[in-house]
C-alpha cells in the first residue's frame, strides 16, 4: 500500500500548466494515467484502505500536496473532499469500464461548478419525515440470520467470520444455515443485494418533486449520512464486499449512476457530460463516508452539506 503512495507522489511531480485550469488538466490525466498503468497495484491499494487507514491519511497528504500546486494554496478539508473524489472515483470506475476521461469538461464543472446556485437550508432536513423500506420479521430464522450476517460481515473481515459465528449469534443450528443457503458466498450476496435495494429505494422515495437537481443530490447526501451514521457497519459491509461479491457492487454502482443521471433529465448536458457530474457526485458520496466513519477528518455534517451545495453551484476556481 505505501508503494502506491510512493508511485502516486512520484507523478504528481511532473503537473504542468501556467494557470488553474491547465494544472488541474495535467493533474486529472496524470491521475488517469497512473490508474492505467498500476491498476493491479490500486485495487489492492484499495481493498486494504478501510482496514489500515493510516495509508489513506498518507495518500491524503499525498494528494494535498498535489493541489497545492494547481492551486497555489494548500486547500481546506471539504475544498479537498469536493475536488479529490470525483476524480479518484472517475479514475478508477472509468478504467474498469474503457471509457476515456473528459479532463477539459471535468475541469471545467471542478472549477465552475455543474448545477445552479440554492437557497435551501440545509438544516430543514431534521425537521422532515423520511421513509425507508426494511425487512423485518422478528419470527423468521431466515431473516433473523440476514440481520446477524449483515451485521458480521460489517464489523469484521469477511474471511473470518465462519458459518458457526454466523449461526451462533443467529441463535439456530448450523444445519439451519444450511437449509438456507449453499455457502457463505451466496449467504454474503442476498445481503448485499438486499443492502443495495434498501438504499436505492431510499433515496427513490425521498425525492422531492419540488427541489432543484443541487438540493436533490445535497438531499441524497444527508439521506446516506443519516442511512450510515446509524449502522455504519452496512457502510463498512459494503465497501468491503465490492471485493468479494463484486458484479453485485458493479451492479448497485450503475444502479446509482442511472438513478443520478435521471435526476438531471431537464439539464442541458449530454449524457457523456451527465454521466461525468454523476460520478463526481458519487465519489463525494463514497469518500465523505470514509472522512466522516473511517479517518473522521469530517464531523460537522451541516457544514458539509452547505459547502457542497456551494460547490456544486459555484466550483472552486481559486
Amino acid at each position: 500500500m505505501e508503494e502506491t503512495s510512493n508511485r502516486i507522489e512520484e507523478q504528481f511531480k511532473n503537473i504542468e500548466g501556467d494557470d488553474i485550469q491547465s494544472r488541474m488538466e495535467s493533474f486529472i490525466l496524470l491521475n488517469f494515467d497512473i490508474t492505467k498503468k498500476e491498476f493491479p497495484l490500486i485495487r489492492v491499494y484499495r481493498e486494504g484502505q478501510y482496514k489500515f487507514i493510516e495509508y489513506e491519511q498518507k495518500l491524503r497528504k499525498v494528494y494535498l500536496e498535489a493541489l497545492k500546486v494547481v492551486y497555489g494554496r494548500e486547500l481546506k478539508e471539504l475544498e479537498y473532499l469536493f475536488i479529490i473524489s470525483g476524480i479518484r472515483y472517475i479514475n478508477v470506475e472509468f478504467v474498469k469500464r474503457d471509457i476515456e476521461i473528459d479532463e477539459k469538461f471535468l475541469t471545467h464543472i471542478l472549477l465552475h461548478g455543474f448545477f445552479n446556485e440554492s437557497a435551501l437550508e440545509v438544516e430543514t432536513f431534521k425537521n422532515t419525515d423520511f421513509y425507508l423500506r426494511v425487512l423485518f420479521n422478528s419470527s423468521n430464522k431466515k431473516h433473523k440470520l440476514l440481520e446477524v450476517g449483515e451485521k458480521l460481515f460489517g464489523e469484521k473481515n469477511y474471511y473470518k467470520v465462519t458459518i458457526n459465528d454466523i449461526a451462533k449469534e443467529a441463535e439456530i443450528g448450523v444445519g439451519s444455515f444450511y437449509h438456507f443457503y449453499k455457502n457463505k458466498e451466496i449467504f454474503l450476496w442476498e445481503i448485499v443485494k438486499n443492502l443495495k435495494k434498501t438504499i436505492l429505494c431510499f433515496l427513490k422515495d425521498n425525492v422531492q418533486n419540488s427541489f432543484s437537481e443541487n438540493e436533490t443530490h445535497i438531499l441524497f447526501l444527508y439521506l446516506l449520512l443519516e442511512f450510515y451514521g446509524k449502522s455504519p457497519h452496512k457502510y463498512e459491509l459494503l465497501r468491503r464486499s465490492e471485493f468479494i461479491a463484486e458484479n453485485m457492487v458493479i451492479n448497485y454502482n450503475n444502479s446509482l449512476n442511472d438513478l443520478y443521471i435521471k435526476t438531471m433529465a431537464d439539464l442541458s448536458y449530454s449524457f457523456d457530460e451527465k454521466r461525468i457530474i454523476s460520478s463526481v457526485l458519487l465519489g463525494i458520496a463514497h469518500y465523505m463516508g470514509i472522512e466522516f466513519f473511517f479517518t473522521k477528518n469530517i464531523k460537522d455534517k451541516d457544514k458539509f452539506l452547505k459547502e457542497m451545495k456551494s460547490y456544486f453551484a459555484n466550483g472552486l476556481a481559486r
